[in-house]
């Protein structure tokens, strides 16, 4: 069974019209007909490495996914950005789209988060993610309901804590290590009366885009 992988890739410039451009490029190739037939439809990744670089293609490129492009160009401070949304299998492919803007839209960067089951992130700028920690926990309220949690995302162990006071019923033990957190929280949760009850807590990793492959291993 494949592991999949959602990632949101941010494109950010300074300069409107490469924004542009390169968005026009994936909207056409999004919208546009396949290059070749293909098991994954309409935003395969593969059409964009055909597209780009035809001598090469998605029987080189890793191209395992597919992907969506955001509506709009937004503004952030004096950055122009839009994103994309990608699904991919055999790891995230963000060293596609690193490639992709180094080789013909320069001028433009990469901000990029992927959550389970990788937690890989690149913010250089920290624009876009001011966050380090995801939780994910279905757990019991101080009221005695099953809940799951509605913040994902937090900057520090201190914003956990604050949301734990707040919303989970039982006492922990300040700690400064994750998995000691994680495993308290857990803890609690097994003297509970339900099998729904989990907690995870990952901290994300940054990984500078250059540093994904993007071409098959046996290329």
């Amino acid at each position: 069974m494949s592991t999949w992988y959602s990632t949101c890739i941010n494109f950010y410039s300074k300069h409107r019209r490469s924004i542009e451009e390169f968005k026009q490029k994936l909207d056409s190739i999004y919208n546009g007909k396949a290059t070749q037939p293909n098991d994954f439809g309409k935003g395969w990744l593969g059409d964009i490495a055909n597209t780009f670089y035809p001598s090469l293609g998605a029987d080189k490129i890793d191209s395992l996914g597919t992907f969506t492009v955001g509506e709009e160009i937004d503004e952030l401070d004096e950055w122009f950005y839009f994103s994309i949304w990608t699904w991919t299998t055999r790891g995230i492919k963000v060293g596609l789209f690193y490639k992709l803007v180094s080789d013909f839209y320069p001028g433009i960067k990469i901000s990029y988060v992927s959550d389970e089951p990788s937690y890989l992130m690149w913010d250089e700028d920290n624009l876009f993610y001011p966050f380090k920690y995801y939780m994910d926990m279905y757990y019991p309220s101080k009221s005695g309901e099953e809940c799951h949690i509605d913040t994902h995302e937090f900057a520090s162990l201190e914003e956990i804590y604050e949301w734990l006071d707040e919303h989970f019923p039982f006492e922990l033990a300040k700690t400064e290590s994750l998995s000691e957190l994680e495993s308290q929280i857990q803890e609690k949760l097994e003297e509970s009366d339900s099998d729904n009850f989990y907690c995870d807590l990952e901290e994300y990793a940054e990984m500078d885009p250059k540093g994904f492959d993007v071409f098959y291993d046996y290329v």
